[in-house]
């Protein structure tokens, strides 16, 4: 009887006992759910309101993006009236003429993640806008398929002299980028790489090619590892320059896209609706990683835009797909946003389309906008 005793006090003991600690153990599992609940709803509310977004964004298409840091992001706009020569810009309407053909929108985003934005309005730009951050001043470079310039606080500069005028320029501007903590360079449809030593002085980085080849065969992109290691493509393959001369590496026929990566190889791509082709290696070396043909594949999505690294991948956009080289092969990213323009610095990669979102490394997509 006595025992029997005992066992009911040891167990009104233990239920006492035992009840606010379970108590502690729910508490705990809600507070880390709701924690977790109130960060993933954090992570997808846009930064940028509604009201923000038509003021800035609404009439114009993104046509590049950089990231200067983790907090600061730019985005480079055409205005969707307007189309890709100075005749078209002297043929708009007069309800447009008081309207920029171009727009620079800047974002820097606070602490509590409230976002500043600035923008410039540009006039007499033709075509589709190019833009890096240029050295050493830290500032937004732009520049359109004629050679006209735009830098952060100096505003519109002059134009890049052609030959015919005894400067480096020939050709239509392709792509802009710096290569390690360089000043700016420019390639073009002539196979110039032209780099600016100065505020407004611009001279060849590269030796010109002997050859002839038509403007379909000159540079799309280009990157290097050091400027007497570089690294571009277009209609006629890939080039490779060690500082003095130019050779003729790797694959050949029409190339979209390049990246010189920190893993020590070079990736270069090719994208036509339907088919995806992609190639890794350096110098003479090269293999093919990607050749995916696909009836539904992005036909809607050729060239590709951009190819980075981030994360410890390489990453690709088209304008309605993304794909990372991941585990020795090319795959679809799920999760990515629809496609469009890439830009990563400090550790962020940022996407933008007709929405943008950003991300940290091994963090989740945040939208800035997406509407």
């Amino acid at each position: 009887m006595e025992i029997e005793l005992i066992k009911k006090i040891v167990l009104v003991v233990f239920a006492i006992i035992s009840i606010p600690i379970v108590a502690v153990f729910i508490g705990f599992g809600y507070a880390s759910w709701k924690l977790g609940k109130i960060k993933t709803e954090k992570q997808n509310v846009n930064l940028l309101s509604k009201e923000q977004y038509e003021e800035h964004f609404v009439g114009f298409k993104i046509i590049d993006v950089v990231v200067k840091n983790r907090k600061c992001f730019y985005f480079i706009l055409k205005n969707e009236d307007v189309g890709e020569s100075r005749s078209d810009v002297a043929a708009r309407g007069p309800e447009n003429l008081g309207q920029p053909d171009h727009q620079i929108v800047r974002i820097t985003l606070n602490e509590d993640d409230s976002a500043e934005i600035v923008k410039s309005g540009l006039k007499g730009y033709e075509g589709s806008l190019h833009a890096e951050m240029n050295y050493p001043e830290e500032e937004i470079f732009v520049i359109d398929r004629s050679a006209t310039c735009f830098q952060g606080k100096k505003g519109i500069q002059s134009s890049i002299p052609s030959k015919a005028k005894g400067g480096p320029l020939g050709g239509v501007v392709k792509k802009v980028k710096s290569i390690g903590n360089s000043p700016v360079i420019v390639a073009t449809t002539n196979r110039d790489l032209m780099i600016r030593k100065e505020s407004e002085t611009w001279i060849r980085l590269t030796p010109e090619f002997e050859e002839e080849f038509s403007a379909d065969e000159g540079f799309e992109d280009f990157d290097g590892f050091a400027l007497d290691d570089i690294y571009a493509c277009g209609g006629a393959g890939v080039f490779h320059f060690d500082g003095t001369v130019w050779k003729q590496v790797g694959p050949q026929g029409h190339l979209d896209a390049i990246c010189c990566a920190p893993d020590g190889y070079v990736y270069v791509t090719c994208w036509i609706p339907t088919r995806a082709t992609t190639y890794r290696g350096r110098g003479d070396k090269w293999e093919k990683i990607e050749d995916h043909h696909d009836k539904t594949f992005m036909s809607y999505a050729k060239p590709c835009l951009d190819i980075i690294w981030h994360d410890g991948m390489i990453w690709m956009s088209g304008e309605s797909d993304s794909r990372v080289f991941k585990d020795g092969k090319v795959v679809q990213v799920a999760d990515a946003p629809y496609g469009g323009r890439l830009s990563v610095r400090d550790g962020v990669l940022l996407s933008a389309n007709y929405s943008a979102h950003w991300q940290e490394e091994g963090g989740d997509w945040r939208p800035l906008f997406d509407f």
